[in-house]
């Protein structure tokens, strides 16, 4: 599981639905949540997880994409198996993993040392740690 310690910088809600601005390493990232966590608001440190399933590598991409979070990335370490691959990418301090099929690696012709972007939809992240909490604003 990727884990990414980030700060709560804004908190959106009408009714149960809560979209969650979040920043680290100057990078911003979105989420989508039913669930508010306990303690959660703006200025709290968080761990968001994501699972490396759910991280999805472009090369060269260009265009619109309703993704909410694009991380520009390079890939460190590609371990390939007979099907998938998990791919590392350093962003910044950050390791993020993606599983892709071995077959997208191959197409994408991907190396370590490229530069990628990583795609996460806002509703595959979830907190899963209040580290502390901020003050209401």
């Amino acid at each position: 599981m990727n884990q990414i310690i980030a700060t709560v910088r804004e908190i959106e809600n009408v009714d149960n639905l809560h979209i969650i601005a979040l920043e680290f390493s100057a990078i911003q990232l979105t989420m989508l949540t039913l669930d508010l966590p306990m303690g959660v608001c703006v200025g709290t440190s968080v761990v968001v997880s994501v699972k490396p399933s759910h991280v999805v590598i472009a090369k060269d991409l260009q265009g619109d994409i309703s993704f909410s979070n694009l991380i520009p990335a390079n890939i460190s370490k590609i371990d390939q198996g007979r099907l998938v691959a998990m791919v590392e990418s350093q962003v910044y301090d950050v390791t993020l993993q993606s599983l892709i099929t071995h077959k997208s690696v191959k197409r994408l012709k991907l190396q370590e040392g490229d530069s990628v972007t990583l795609l996460i939809q806002a509703s595959a992240l979830s907190i899963t740690e209040v580290q502390d909490v901020g003050s209401f604003k």
